[in-house]
């Protein structure tokens, strides 16, 4: 499904309009275990430790969670609008020369990171810059 947007169900082959992956596990994958591939397509990745603070714990596991109300919601326009802002917006020149340098320095200290999640950067750049107005992906 995240490759192709497609769910295999027997003979039946099902479109998927995917926008977002959240993923969670209790570990991560050992690079011989053939997940990297999996595991490199999610760019973002958050480390959550068990909850610290007593008033947090009893938040989790006595409040109703239906009672929750979420700060912001997005509705899928707003998504596919932005996406469409987004798409063609260019990358200044500067900016370009400095993710080519990024890479070039993480690479001479042996952190390699995958042309997709390099690729994925680049567009959260210009969803970025998009969300804020710019024309460009640019430093201001």
């Amino acid at each position: 499904m995240l490759n192709e947007r497609k769910y295999h169900n027997g003979k039946e082959i099902i479109e998927v309009p995917l926008f977002s992956v959240f993923g969670a596990s209790n570990e991560l994958p050992e690079e011989d275990e053939s997940l990297e591939a999996l595991y490199d397509r999610f760019l973002f990745r958050y480390r959550v430790d068990y909850i610290q603070h007593e008033k947090n714990l009893e938040d989790l596991i006595f409040k109703n969670t239906e009672d929750f109300v979420p700060l912001m919601k997005l509705n899928i326009e707003d998504i596919k609008e932005t996406k469409k802002k987004a798409r063609d917006l260019p990358v200044d020149p500067e900016v370009r020369a400095i993710i080519k340098g990024l890479r070039r320095e993480l690479r001479n200290s042996n952190i390699f990171i995958s042309d997709r999640c390099w690729k994925k950067i680049v567009n959260v750049l210009r969803v970025a810059s998009a969300v804020n107005g710019h024309v460009s992906v640019n430093r201001r």
